[in-house]
């Protein structure tokens, strides 16, 4: 029997919005939270980056999981074509 640490969702609804992807790994409460964004150009992608992270501190992506005590990584990414922040 497989032993199915993770749990992995895309568009779950967290806090007041729905994120991208969520890593759950309930074993050892802790849970990444992923937010993307596409940037028009590279020069972009710091700024989109960012946007992602403060998205998810607006909307309190990660409000379910610190009810429950689990640890909280939070990334926000962005690309442009095949760069990616």
């Amino acid at each position: 029997m497989l032993d199915c640490r993770y749990i992995v969702r895309s568009n779950d609804e967290m806090g007041s919005a729905r994120s991208d992807i969520v890593v759950e790994d309930a074993k050892e409460s802790r849970v990444a939270i992923i937010e993307t964004k596409r940037s028009r150009d590279y020069n972009e992608l710091e700024k989109d980056r960012e946007a992602a992270l403060k998205q998810m501190k607006e909307k309190q992506y990660g409000w379910p999981y610190f009810k429950k005590k689990y640890q909280v990584i939070a990334y926000g990414i962005s690309f442009a074509e095949k760069e990616c922040r």
